[in-house]
């Protein structure tokens, strides 16, 4: 619930790939990654990055 809770406050989302949480968000609006520590840590630091890149613009715009 969560998750959905983040992009629908304009949140890029980072999550591993267990259970349905592929199925709740499109891929737009999340990161998916192994649930391994060190593959989520390299996620969460790509979106980072990303984020910083201005590759998802939702996020940026609405906490501007």
């Amino acid at each position: 619930m969560s998750i959905v809770e983040a992009a629908c406050c304009g949140l890029h989302v980072v999550s591993t790939k267990v259970g349905g949480i592929p199925e709740v968000l499109p891929p737009e609006f999340i990161t998916l990654a192994e649930p391994n520590p060190e593959i989520l840590i390299k996620s969460i630091l790509n979106s980072i990055k990303n984020c910083q890149n201005n590759l998802f613009p939702n996020s940026k715009k609405k906490h501007d």
